[in-house]
């Protein structure tokens, strides 16, 4: 997506603007299924960065109604980091195999898969079990409500 002002707004309101229309997306792709699949996971992620990337910019010209949203993006980032890390490892491995079969043993490769494939899943399970997508959502949700409020003139 390309980030794009309109001529008639302020540089603070369509950067909280395009904040909003991320923050709806990462909720909107977590939201498809529960839980998430992993590229839901990684899109949100994205998103997440994104909209801190536009917050360091009203932060820099003393933006108002964004304290605290870094700190909640941070924290739903690193959440959801642990997640798709643990879908990237998986990933990584079978595309080596695919690759380079003889650089990884048949032996070698099952025996790695299968324990990044458990830990892949007693991550999302500990997600599930932790409220984490009930959590991510509550902070998303905060950090949106917070970029409607209007910049300081």
């Amino acid at each position: 997506m390309a980030f794009r002002l309109r001529p008639q707004e302020s540089v603070a309101q369509g950067l909280r603007r395009l904040a909003q229309k991320e923050l709806n997306a990462a909720r909107d792709e977590l939201r498809r299924t529960t839980p998430p699949h992993d590229k839901a996971v990684h899109e949100a992620r994205k998103s997440i960065k994104k909209v801190r990337a536009i917050l360091e910019v009203l932060e820099a010209d003393h933006g108002s109604g964004t304290a605290g949203s870094q700190k909640r993006l941070r924290l739903v980032n690193r959440t959801l980091s642990e997640l798709r890390d643990a879908d990237a490892m998986v990933e990584i491995l079978t595309k080596l195999r695919h690759k380079g079969p003889h650089l990884i043993g048949e032996h070698t490769f099952v025996r790695a898969w299968r324990q990044l494939s458990a830990h892949k899943r007693a991550a999302m399970k500990t997600a599930e079990r932790g409220g984490t997508w009930k959590n991510v959502a509550r902070q998303l949700r905060k950090v949106r409500q917070g970029s409607k409020r209007p910049a300081a003139a």
